[in-house]
């Protein structure tokens, strides 16, 4: 399927599935070493120390994945993560490489995970970002005040209400593709 950037740049995004390790490891290589900490939560994180056991244990926990329809290269991955304690809420976490930072990849996928999260009875999203990490601090933003924020130690933790139809929330343009 095929999203509509802002600034009219097209993406093609899917569910992420066990045998997309190869795919997610390129869009690991695509970060800065900035992107890796902001990302991490770690100066310094290097990235052999990623692991992507996660991938196959995808099911009631949701990843997806965009790529650059020209080039075929990835340009962002989300995913949540259902809490143990509780099944109604889920753990947000989004990379985008730096090439794309900035122009609409994060708010398209959100979306597409709001969107699987509300049907799928996710009441609430959590998440953690650097506090001088601009973009997650927009992308929270996106999503209205938040039900928490918490800043510690350069440490922000959010927890949103999801909704999916969230009149603050900008939707992006989708094509079938």
């Amino acid at each position: 399927m095929e999203a509509i950037l802002p600034d009219g740049a097209r993406v093609h995004y899917r569910p992420l599935r066990a045998g997309d390790h190869g795919r997610v490891l390129r869009g690991i290589e695509l970060l800065s070493h900035a992107s890796l900490d902001a990302r991490f939560l770690a100066s310094g994180y290097r990235r052999e120390r990623i692991r992507l056991d996660w991938l196959e244990r995808l099911g009631r926990d949701v990843a997806v994945g965009a790529c650059d329809p020209l080039s075929g290269e990835p340009v962002g991955l989300a995913r949540y993560v259902v809490a143990d304690a509780d099944e109604g809420v889920a753990e947000v976490a989004i990379t985008i490489v730096d090439a794309w930072q900035g122009r609409g990849v994060g708010t398209v996928l959100l979306a597409l995970l709001t969107r699987e999260a509300e049907a799928s009875g996710i009441t609430t999203f959590v998440g953690t970002a650097r506090a001088d990490n601009r973009g997650a601090r927009a992308l929270a933003r996106s999503l209205g005040p938040p039900a928490l924020s918490v800043e510690d130690h350069g440490v922000i933790e959010w927890s949103f209400a999801v909704r999916a139809g969230r009149a603050s929330h900008p939707q992006p343009a989708y094509t079938a593709a």
